[in-house]
């Protein structure tokens, strides 16, 4: 019984191992979130309408890049990606000027880490 959970498990984790390209796809859908998250206006006054105004600024910005660069982004991210498969999760690292993103992909999901 327990050779047969195993089994399971291992199955469920091969067939949902994300590629390369799932992760470029979920890169550039997530990095404005990422990015925008960092942009700090808590000195501004009153701070929460100034962090809501930031942010739709911030992802507003990302979202016209996204449109006008996307296939420019995925090349990037894809040259700019080293990619470990383990058959059951993967490991992807992204090199961006000044860090290092890392991320561990499995069961279709991922989770990210980032380093300066």
């Amino acid at each position: 019984m327990n050779l047969l959970a195993f089994g399971v498990i291992t199955s469920s984790l091969v067939v949902t191992n994300p590629s390369k390209e799932v992760y470029v796809n979920y890169f550039v859908a997530e990095i404005p979130n990422a990015v925008c998250k960092e942009v700090n206006f808590a000195d501004a006054t009153p701070p929460n309408q100034a962090q809501d105004i930031g942010m739709s600024l911030c992802r507003g910005a990302f979202g016209i890049g996204n449109l006008l660069f996307r296939q420019q982004l995925r090349e990037k991210v894809k040259q700019k990606t080293e990619y470990r498969n383990f058959v059951v999760c993967s490991i992807y690292s992204t090199q961006l000027p000044g860090r290092s993103i890392k991320t561990i992909g499995a069961f279709g999901n991922f989770l990210t880490f980032t380093s300066d």
